[in-house]
């Protein structure tokens, strides 16, 4: 089925500077569904609680225990910005390595027992909001 502009003829200069201008509408668009992810993702982020022994480096296991709700004070809005290829995209940004082990922990890890997606929950809660 073919459509039918008519006589409409766009002014292409003025849409570029709708869908690549981060102050305009569409970048608008962009932080408040950021946001919202965002709000999503800090409600479901997981605090382990806190101990003293938690921010210690143990040699023994060569590994260490991040202090307490650094996961979910880590979750900040990525503003709108233009992409190396012209894109226009913003997001949500939170501290990597734990991220991933708490999203997707390794087979065999016996410091975590169950997934607790909370970044992938913030993005998923998005799903039909235009």
């Amino acid at each position: 089925m073919a459509v039918s502009l008519g006589s409409f003829h766009p002014d292409y200069a003025s849409v570029e500077e709708l869908i690549h201008d981060p102050a305009g509408p569409v970048g608008q668009l962009i932080l408040e569904l950021s946001e919202r992810a965002a709000g999503v993702a800090r409600g479901k982020a997981h605090v382990f609680p806190g101990t003293p022994r938690s921010t210690v480096w143990r040699p023994a296991t060569s590994s260490a225990v991040l202090p307490s709700g650094t996961m979910r004070s880590s979750i900040e809005v990525h503003p709108p910005q233009i992409g190396s290829r012209g894109g226009m995209f913003g997001g949500v940004d939170a501290v990597g390595i734990p991220t991933v082990f708490l999203e997707f922990p390794p087979k065999g890890a016996v410091q975590l027992y169950d997934r607790y997606p909370f970044m992938t929950t913030g993005l998923d809660s998005l799903e039909g909001a235009l």
